[in-house]
């Protein structure tokens, strides 16, 4: 998917929604191209795979029901791509450039992820949290693909505040929340 947006936007931002179980991440995408931005969701879903684990409602054979758990479980290894599960969403265009606008303003380009950036910085508070989720953005041009990682933004940003990145993934996050929704 990224690939393909790089091949045909000229600069994209993915913000990509992890799991913490076996399901696939989801992922909302805001584009532009020659002027234009649109948005996309990609959202891997399997509405038929619970009725295999319904066992005394549905009799299946135990092989034939592994087998068939396992071919339809596939698509969760699989990396996200142009296919059924990716699909362009009705955004009115001044509300679309609007949402580009409001998150250009955090220079998303510019950002560097906790990699570069301590979590908390020496001689401040100690901070630590192990059960929280990461905040993932993807930033695609037809030079590169950036992928910036942030490990429970909020939590660090409530107890070591300043950290201009952190603050910037949260409002970016806040948009893609409110504005683009996944259906």
């Amino acid at each position: 998917m990224h690939k393909f947006l790089q091949d045909f936007a000229d600069s994209t931002i993915v913000i990509e929604y992890p799991t913490q179980s076996y399901d696939s991440p989801a992922y909302k995408i805001l584009s532009k191209t020659r002027g234009i931005v649109n948005c996309f969701v990609y959202q891997a879903i399997d509405s038929g795979l619970n009725k295999l684990y319904q066992r005394k409602t549905v009799q299946i054979p135990d092989t034939l029901r592994a087998f068939l758990q396992l071919k339809k479980n596939n698509f969760r290894n699989s990396l996200a791509d142009i296919n059924i599960f990716f699909n362009v969403l009705k955004v009115n265009a001044d509300t679309a450039k609007k949402i580009w606008k409001d998150i250009s303003k955090y220079k998303p380009w510019q950002m560097v992820d906790d990699k570069a950036y301590a979590t908390c910085p020496p001689g401040t508070n100690y901070a630590v949290v192990l059960d929280d989720g990461y905040k993932i953005m993807h930033l695609v041009t037809k030079k590169e693909i950036k992928t910036l990682i942030y490990y429970a933004p909020e939590y660090y940003e409530e107890q070591c505040p300043g950290n201009k990145n952190r603050q910037a993934i949260i409002s970016i996050n806040s948009i893609f929340y409110k504005k683009i929704p996944f259906r």
